[in-house]
């Protein structure tokens, strides 16, 4: 004998099957967009900068310590002098050697090493303090989305709730990848998109925002930071 159910129970079964795919829909919605990170980009720009050697010190002075003026290597008006037998003049000529002038501070160097700059603008909008973020600096091909370029930076600045901060990435790295003849015409015309990816955050009480798809992006954040940064956390 067939099963039969009432027709309460098939108005249950009816509305059961009509949940399950709009479950099922919201579950692949939430996979594809996944929680937007406890940050507003304001803004992102990159620039090119020459930088002076870190061995290169300005402040070097001569051994002697003295320095020389025009004053003291100009003979007085109306003054007469002896003449100069020729150990006069060599005493004489050792002594204007000594009161050249003298380059006090070293040269510049004429070839200093070029950074790239990547910087975004946040805004923190969420109701803690962030100690750290993990961001990417991409840049995408307008056409087939490819990367051309990708600048992971670890940037460590107190940005309370509600305020804005800018985080700074020096490398030494070109933007893109270095492009052949054969794509250079391609490259003026097609010009790169710039999109930057907040991979972590990490607040000052420990806790942290993660992005699925940069697993290791907090722990490398919390290996790195600074020292007073991990003791003011504990």
């Amino acid at each position: 004998m067939p099963f039969l159910l009432e027709p309460r129970q098939l108005k249950r079964l009816s509305w059961l099957i009509l949940l399950v795919p709009i479950i099922c829909g919201m579950a692949a919605a939430q996979s594809q967009n996944p929680v937007k990170p406890p940050l507003e980009i304001l803004g992102m720009k990159w620039e090119k900068q020459a930088r002076l050697p870190r061995n290169f010190d300005p402040s070097v002075i001569p051994e002697n310590g003295v320095f020389s003026t025009m004053e003291s290597r100009t003979a007085v008006s109306g003054s007469t002098q002896a003449p100069l037998n020729d150990a006069g003049r060599r005493d004489a000529a050792e002594r204007s050697a000594a009161l050249a002038p003298v380059d006090y501070f070293p040269k510049t160097p004429a070839r200093m090493p070029v950074f790239y700059i990547y910087s975004i603008k946040i805004r923190n909008v969420g109701s803690k303090a962030i100690q750290g973020v993990a961001w990417d600096y991409l840049f995408i091909n307008p056409t087939s989305q490819a990367v051309l370029g990708a600048h992971h930076v670890l940037s460590y600045n107190h940005v309370k709730a509600s305020q804005s901060a800018t985080l700074k990435g020096p490398e030494r790295t070109r933007p893109t990848k270095v492009v052949s003849a054969v794509n250079a015409e391609a490259k003026q015309t097609a010009k790169p998109l710039q999109r930057a990816v907040i991979q972590c955050v990490l607040y000052e009480d420990g806790t942290s925002w993660q992005n699925s798809a940069r697993a290791d992006a907090c722990d490398l954040l919390r290996k790195m930071r600074p020292a007073a940064s991990k003791k003011a956390s504990h």
